[in-house]
């Protein structure tokens, strides 16, 4: 719209203008269809978009078991209740899945209980022998151990007793070589006695000492010398067996104890092994009993029954049959059925983006039907898209056109004349004013400092008053005015720029 200049001040503020100047004449006055007269009503602003009759909430029937369909019990236009068999699958191949898992459980149930007596029966066994011990390996070992130590005390006791004898002279055998070499010391002083006497009284001559009687004398002292010899080189051949025989004693109770120390790591050795062996068998228990516990396969079972029992596909709502979009013998992949509700009906608006921030929950809307007896409905806005419509591919497409967005609104009190799918008008009001003047957007104009104007028509249209005004909202047809002039029964001009001209 072009605007009005109107210039302040001695030049000429226009405040009155001829119906001559403007109309070409004088005494034209304007027509009644170029004026109208200003009366308080009530101004709304509304949002035009298309829209299209869909269900509030459809019921998309959809099955996710990869079975043939077996039957088909509806057809596009059927009314069902909540819970109606609609659809069953073919379930053979489950139902020999279900037989084949049965047997399965028995099997392995009995397998494993099997496995489980003989597992705990050779744990108890392993357990009682622990306590009582009467375990054959620890009995053995055991009975080594025990023999061992008597060997090594026995060795032990001789070794002291042999040591303790010569330590204190009292081994029988050396005191018998001692006395031996005293008796024989004795007997060579008592030989060398005689044998000095005679030669001493051999210069005598006295006839009672004869030569055969100093031979002997000699003779038994060299006797007496051998004895004496004998009886030291056998207390020295004693003394040195004693040592040798120490040495074996010592080195006998060394054995004995290296077969004790032995034979005790081997009593730790066999203690470990049953243990191992206790341990062992308890895993083996802890084992059969998990091959025994059938809840997984129980899980499975149940699993297989659940898909018996979702081959019978029922509708979740009740309503009508809007799609079918399977047969018998194809297998499902995506919606299968839609159920919806004839009688609770929403019309999804598609609204620019230029007027989305406008629309709020809550507003009234009109919905009036693109069909020819154009009927019309009372709506409200429910629900706004928060983001805009996107393309087949998720994106947004505005095709270099304003984005649109969806808002659904609630029809109040639908009939069997609206259906699902019709196109529709939607006209929503986002703003009401009430008992305000309004004019046409053409019949204000705005001058170089931005100071709205409106034409008042007066004296029967002889004079026409330029009228200031401020501008309220705008529906895009209407503005809303007010100001010191404005008042019920003033007549403005509809079209300002053209009375301008």
């Amino acid at each position: 719209m072009r605007k009005r200049n109107l210039k302040r001040g001695c030049a000429g503020v226009i405040t009155a203008l001829t119906t001559a100047c403007l109309f070409g004449g004088c005494g034209n006055a304007p027509a009644a269809e170029e004026t109208m007269v200003l009366e308080e009503k009530d101004f709304s602003k509304t949002v035009v978009a298309d829209g299209t009759v869909e269900c509030s909430d459809p019921e998309y029937v959809y099955s996710t078991l990869k079975l043939p369909v077996k039957e088909v019990f509806v057809e596009v236009g059927d009314t069902v209740k909540e819970g109606d068999v609609i659809c069953v699958l073919d379930t053979a191949t489950v139902e020999d899945e279900i037989e084949l898992k049965i047997a399965s459980m028995e099997l392995s149930e009995k397998n494993a209980a099997s496995s489980l007596t003989a597992a705990k029966h050779k744990y108890d066994t392993i357990s009682e022998g622990l306590e009582y011990g009467t375990d054959a390996t620890l009995v053995a070992a055991y009975t080594r151990l025990q023999n061992a130590a008597d060997a090594w005390v026995t060795t032990e006791k001789a070794y002291q007793d042999y040591k303790n004898s010569i330590d204190r002279g009292t081994d029988r055998e050396l005191l018998a070589a001692d006395q031996a070499v005293a008796t024989a010391a004795n007997a060579v002083q008592q030989a060398r006695s005689m044998q000095a006497e005679y030669d001493d009284h051999k210069d005598e001559e006295e006839e009672h000492i004869t030569d055969i009687m100093i031979e002997q004398a000699e003779d038994n002292v060299e006797s007496a010398c051998l004895t004496y010899q004998q009886a030291i080189e056998r207390r020295d051949n004693l003394i040195g067996l004693s040592d040798v025989t120490l040495s074996d004693y010592a080195r006998n109770s060394q054995v004995a104890q290296m077969e004790f120390l032995l034979a005790q790591n081997e009593m730790y050795a066999a203690m470990r092994t049953v243990e191992k062996e206790k341990q062992t068998s308890a895993d083996a228990v802890a084992q059969a009993r998990l091959a025994g516990d059938m809840s997984v396969k129980q899980l499975e079972l149940e699993q297989l029954q659940k898909k018996l029992d979702d081959s019978v596909i029922t509708a979740k709502a009740s309503g009508t049959v809007t799609v079918v979009n399977i047969n018998p013998g194809e297998q499902p992949d995506g919606i299968m059925f839609v159920i919806e509700d004839t009688s609770d009906l929403v019309v999804t608006a598609r609204v620019e983006e230029a007027d989305i921030n406008a629309v709020a929950i809550g507003q009234t809307a009109t919905v009036t039907l693109k069909s020819d007896d154009g009927r019309s409905y009372n709506a409200i806005v429910e629900d706004i898209a928060p983001s805009a419509i996107k393309n087949s591919s998720n994106k947004t497409d505005t095709s270099g056109e304003d984005a649109e967005y969806n808002v659904k609104l609630k029809l109040q009190s639908p009939d069997n004349m609206i259906k699902i799918g019709m196109n529709t008008d939607v006209e929503i009001t986002v703003l009401e004013r009430q008992a305000c003047f309004t004019v046409p957007d053409s019949a204000v104009y705005t001058d170089d400092d931005g100071e709205n104007y409106v034409y008042a028509v007066k004296d029967s249209g002889k004079t026409i008053d330029s009228l200031k005004v401020e501008k309220g909202e705008s529906s895009g047809r209407n503005t809303v005015i007010s100001g010191a002039g404005v008042a019920s029964g003033v007549v403005i001009l509809n079209d300002a720029e053209k009375a301008a001209k």
